[in-house]
């Protein structure tokens, strides 16, 4: 960047450092803001559920299946909720009853892996937190 484009930029955006980042006492943008254009644009489509609602009814009144298979396979999770209780046993009727899928079963396993993986990094943490007392209590005697 040349010397006169750098005094340009901090001429008409005073707020910025010549590298471009924004200068002290202006953190930019916070975290969650929207820019107008979207904040407009999502208002705009929010209005628009009443006649998008009615229109895909028409279609479907038409017999156009397409305009209903886009429109569920966009907003509808593509994953059914199932609601399973927490305990080992009630898990493995569940399987076994056919209630959860092979996929969702697998899911629910990595998420209990990883549950229980997390639980090991606290109960180290509490060791090391106790290790570290009687370390600084040792010392101090």
């Amino acid at each position: 960047m040349t010397q006169s484009t750098e005094l340009e930029r901090t001429k008409s955006e005073p707020w910025r450092k010549p590298d471009g980042t924004f200068g002290p006492g202006n953190p930019g943008k916070p975290k969650g803001a929207r820019h107008r254009f979207n904040k407009a644009v999502l208002d705009r489509l929010g209005g628009l559920t009443d006649k998008a609602m009615a229109t895909l009814e028409r279609k479907l009144d038409e017999g156009e299946l397409k305009a209903a298979t886009f429109v569920l396979a966009r907003f509808l999770p593509s994953e059914r909720v199932v609601d399973v209780a927490a305990e080992p046993h009630e898990i493995a009727d569940a399987i076994g009853e056919g209630e959860l899928t092979v996929q969702e079963s697998n899911r629910l396993a990595q998420a209990v892996k990883t549950l229980k993986e997390a639980a090991g990094v606290d109960e180290m943490r509490a060791r090391l937190d106790e290790i570290e007392a009687l370390l600084t209590a040792q010392g101090r005697s």
